[in-house]
């Protein structure tokens, strides 16, 4: 997350902005505006775009309500905003004339009250799945990127759910390292951590340790 004032190409920005990386593109989020921003993949920060767009400029996404996050999920582009929606971009091939174009969409996931990301910071990428902590509070994830039509994300956190819905994840970060999920909470010095354990048939087994009294907050591996 980053506040300040960019004078970036033809558009500027002066707010308070939510950030990530998409195939060599930047992607720029608001927590003022539905209004999303992505670079060219060659200028991080030219986000001008022709019409029609060729691949790999910049483009403009609306969604139906301020940032929260963003990843990649597979060969997708995932939108969290608001408390309850998630938007996938689409970047698609079209031929205008004689001149190779590329369309970029947005189009709005299935999903429940509640279930958009809480921040960046709780969006974990896992190899090919994402865990990311919700508004409800839950702990979920999304483990198939080509199934995100009717998107329905597990919940991991329901074995501790009296714990996260007396918590206050405030300011909270995630992070994923060595098979391990920690979620923390700086506002009451918390850490919660969701263990994965493997056994040799590729059988998966999730387990919570007990609630770790630690005053962290950004966690890096």
């Amino acid at each position: 997350m980053v506040v300040g004032f960019f004078p970036f190409a033809r558009v500027q920005f002066n707010f308070v902005q939510i950030s990530a990386f998409f195939e060599n593109q930047l992607v720029i989020g608001s927590e003022d505006d539905e209004e999303v921003y992505i670079s060219q993949n060659d200028d991080y920060d030219d986000f001008t775009f022709s019409s029609p767009r060729v691949a790999g400029e910049g483009g403009l996404l609306t969604l139906d309500g301020t940032s929260k996050g963003f990843a990649s999920l597979g060969t997708f582009l995932l939108a969290f905003c608001g408390r309850s929606s998630i938007f996938k971009a689409n970047y698609e091939q079209i031929t205008v004339g004689s001149t190779l174009a590329e369309t970029l969409r947005v189009k709005k996931l299935d999903t429940g009250i509640d279930q958009s990301a809480l921040n960046q910071e709780v969006i974990i990428p896992i190899g090919n799945a994402l865990a990311y902590l919700s508004h409800e509070p839950a702990l979920r994830i999304i483990d198939n990127p080509e199934n995100l039509q009717g998107l329905n994300p597990r919940t991991l956190s329901n074995p501790i759910k009296p714990d996260f819905d007396a918590e206050d994840f405030t300011d909270s970060f995630g992070a994923w390292f060595k098979n391990s999920i920690f979620i923390s909470s700086p506002v009451n010095s918390i850490l919660y951590i969701l263990e994965t354990v493997e056994d040799a048939k590729g059988s998966l087994r999730r387990f919570w340790q007990p609630p770790q009294t630690l005053p962290v907050g950004p966690m890096s591996v």
